[in-house]
């Protein structure tokens, strides 16, 4: 089940409602949750029946672990062995299900050997409830957390909103919410402000997010099946597959985000504006921000501490050397798990290039005396550029399948032998035959969609006033003109805004028939 799918919307939602806050309302607080974390096992189930129960058993061995590494239990067993076996019990289950074709595939191709695939599908959400319960197992352990009870646990691995594609949540962040006792009771704002955030996510994928699918696909085919693609035309590809990614990752993001307030809970930033990054490690930190997080927390903090236990790396410049291997080595696991493919592999290795390199600028621009807290306004358009195209040239790799066909739309990138050949070109649409598709128009909803990206507020902005995130906090910085205008037509919960959240809400739903799979469900 798809949060962009009628039986979601139409029948799982109002049940899965009304069951919640009429067993809260009779203070039935524990019915309330074993209801609501029933009904995200069938929403699990709907979408991945197949292993529903290989969920279950995670849920019950990880909470069984997390037992032994509270204080409330003493065993024999010393207490970071126990924290390595399910670190590494969690990872191997991801790792089995998600790499183990891939390692057999690159052995093949290594070796010349003929070992068969084991074709596992992947189960649903595997690595968000992995990094979720890998993260419940080190805090509680440290101590940051303490066991308080399987239903807790099981609302924290299963909450439906963000089970299947994040946002990465901690457990500190989710369960003290879920234990208030005002959570239980219906709240008209907490419906005003989820279905709004709801609706403007549900709008950006069936509005943008699939449209630009139509145009960045054919295109793509091209190139897998072999085909020379012109400059207009690998650029009008890799900009709407780097906007259509946009669109399906923020909306997706606002309907789990809308759909969790809707119950009176707030889940964590995962998306603020990436695309106006003027450097590449604002776009990291706007970029995805829950797994961001996770690989900080609990890889690279971790991972520098360790390196700091060697007398070479105690230096300065020792200390600079380990952070820019600790980055890149971070970043091609950030590869590595968003597929399982060497373009993943190489696209996160790109990207930590090109951050060791934004590293190395600093610290050169630092040593020649600049303030890097001032950038002149050329400087920050020079930035944005910079950061967006290198970011939109890197994108390619995870788009296509192999690095032949990456290095066919890469050729058209940079052929600048004419920059105008194929502005007219038609290219057949496999997604909807018999009609076909002109780059012309192409290019425009391209120009549309970046300019809109660029220039209108996030979903947050709009609705600042009402927190609609659990970290979001509103800047209190000065605003220019561009800004205070912008701030007159914040969000309200008023009759005019209703009707637009009408607008976008009944024009998404109309356009649900050609309903395409997130991007990030295959993660």
């Amino acid at each position: 089940m798809q949060f962009n799918s009628y039986e979601l919307i139409f029948l799982f939602f109002p049940l899965t409602l009304l069951g919640f806050f009429l067993l809260g309302k009779g203070k039935q607080t524990n019915v309330a949750l074993i209801w609501l974390i029933v009904a995200s096992l069938l929403f699990y189930n709907w979408g991945s029946s197949l292993y529903v129960g290989l969920f279950g058993m995670s849920i019950f061995v990880n909470y069984a672990l997390g037992l032994a590494l509270s204080e409330t239990v003493s065993l024999p067993i010393n207490r970071r062995w126990i924290l390595t076996f399910g670190i590494f019990l969690n990872l191997a289950l991801l790792g089995y299900f998600k790499y183990a074709d891939f390692t057999i595939t690159s052995i093949n191709q290594l070796f010349g050997s003929n070992w068969s695939l084991l074709k596992l599908a992947l189960p649903l959400g595997i690595s968000f409830f992995t990094f979720s319960q890998i993260s419940y197992l080190v805090d509680i352990y440290q101590g940051k957390i303490q066991e308080e009870g399987f239903l807790n646990y099981c609302i924290f691995v299963s909450f439906f909103p963000k089970l299947i594609a994040g946002p990465i949540t901690y457990y500190n962040e989710l369960i003290p919410q879920f234990t208030k006792a005002e959570t239980y009771r219906f709240q008209l704002e907490n419906l005003a402000v989820g279905l709004t955030i709801f609706s403007l996510g549900l709008f950006k994928k069936a509005i943008f997010a699939d449209s630009l699918a139509t145009y960045s696909n054919p295109i793509f085919q091209l190139a897998s099946e072999g085909k020379p693609l012109s400059f207009s035309v690998a650029w009008i590809g890799a900009l709407a597959f780097c906007l259509q990614l946009y669109f399906d990752f923020s909306g997706y993001t606002d309907m789990a985000i809308g759909a969790a307030r809707l119950f009176g809970i707030q889940l964590p930033l995962n998306f603020n504006s990436p695309y106006k990054a003027t450097k590449v490690t604002q776009l990291w930190n706007t970029w995805h921000m829950s797994l961001t997080r996770f690989f900080r927390d609990y890889f690279f903090f971790p991972i520098s501490r360790w390196l700091r236990q060697f007398s070479a790396l105690r230096t300065q410049s020792g200390q600079q050397l380990a952070t820019y291997g600790n980055t890149f080595a971070v970043m091609l696991i950030i590869g590595l798990w968003h597929g399982a493919g060497w373009n993943y592999l190489l696209w996160g290795g790109v990207n930590g290039l090109y951050l060791v390199f934004y590293q190395l600028w600093r610290n050169l621009r630092r040593r020649l005396g600049h303030n890097l807290t001032q950038q002149s306004l050329v400087a920050r358009i020079f930035g944005w550029f910079l950061t967006f195209t290198t970011w939109t040239i890197a994108l390619v790799l995870p788009k296509t399948t192999n690095l032949s066909q990456a290095w066919i739309v890469w050729q058209g990138m940079f052929d600048f032998s004419n920059l105008t050949q194929g502005a007219n070109q038609v290219v057949g649409n496999p997604f909807i035959n018999p009609t076909q598709l002109n780059l012309l128009p192409a290019a425009l909803w391209v120009m549309v969609s970046l300019a809109l990206v660029l220039l209108m507020p996030n979903t947050q902005e709009w609705l600042d006033q009402y927190r609609p995130a659990l970290d979001y906090v509103s800047s209190k910085v000065k605003k220019n003109r561009y800004q205070q205008l912008w701030q007159r037509w914040r969000w309200q919960p008023s009759q005019g805004w209703a009707v637009v959240t009408a607008f976008l809400s009944v024009s998404a739903v109309l356009l649900m028939a050609r309903e395409q799979p997130f991007i990030y469900f295959k993660f």
